[in-house]
């Protein structure tokens, strides 16, 4: 599923509004509206095109491939992590192999990959569970 990140949405309405501000001026110009009404077609062009340009961005967006994911043991969250969501189950056996214990895997929705990050490198550091050493200070 695609799903623009928060910025490229902004972005994607910025530029939106800049285009369609233009666009609504020109109109204007071409069909010889007087000059004092002219900034009514730019405003009415750059609210059509914060639209457009957020819709736009939203579907050509990043896409929500990645996870965040938590490690369990009893009632202690011992690792936090991101990963591709199709390779989830790869991971968990990864983490097992390399002698991390726990009893559960929390697994969250799928998001876009920066998010991901961002939210992993801020849950490690709240949470400083046992496994993660990047973030962890």
């Amino acid at each position: 599923m695609i799903m623009a990140t928060r910025n490229e949405q902004i972005i994607g309405a910025s530029l939106g509004l800049l285009v369609g501000a233009i666009i609504g001026y020109q109109y204007s110009k071409n069909n010889e509206v007087r000059e004092e009404e002219r900034w009514k077609y730019s405003l009415a062009g750059g609210i059509v095109g914060v639209f457009g340009g957020y819709a736009i961005a939203t579907f050509i967006g990043s896409p929500n491939d990645t996870v965040n994911y938590k490690l369990i043991n009893g009632r202690k969250r011992v690792y936090d992590g991101i990963t591709y969501e199709d390779r989830i189950d790869a991971r968990m056996t990864e983490h097992l192999k390399s002698g991390k214990r726990f009893t559960r895997m929390i697994v969250d929705k799928a998001i876009p990959r920066l998010e991901a990050l961002k939210l992993e490198k801020l849950l490690i550091k709240k949470h400083k569970p046992l496994y993660n050493i990047q973030h962890n200070n």
